[in-house]
């Protein structure tokens, strides 16, 4: 093999990936759009219920609240198994978008926001 025939086939495999690596990129844009829940810069509710723990006190077993906070979808990714998730960022204490991200956790429990649940500023 001479280095005209490499570089040919080279060329032909990074065609071949190109190619692959965009058709990956449309099936997931179509997959995120058939089963997203929520749109790019929608306010959502984020729902961590209570639960117990235990704890090394005296008291044994105490009881967590449940936490409420708010967030702004940013963007999607898909995991391993193929579930959405969402890219959140913080919402201010004026009930704007903030530079800050948050996460959840697969126990926590993402609501959408009706626009008239909105506070008046």
């Amino acid at each position: 093999m001479n280095k005209e025939d490499y570089l040919s086939q080279m060329k032909t495999l990074e065609d071949i990936i190109i190619d692959a690596r965009e058709q990956q990129s449309v099936l997931r844009r179509q997959y995120i759009d058939a089963n997203k829940r929520f749109d790019v810069n929608e306010r959502i509710r984020i729902i961590t219920p209570g639960f117990r723990r235990v704890t090394p006190d005296e008291h044994g077993r105490t009881r967590i609240p449940e936490e409420v906070r708010y967030a702004y979808v940013e963007g999607y990714t898909i995991d391993a198994q193929g579930k959405i998730t969402y890219l959140l960022s913080k919402e201010t204490t004026s009930h704007r978008k903030a530079v800050a991200k948050t996460f959840y956790t697969e126990f926590d429990i993402l609501e959408k926001i009706d626009p008239e649940d909105l506070p008046i500023l």
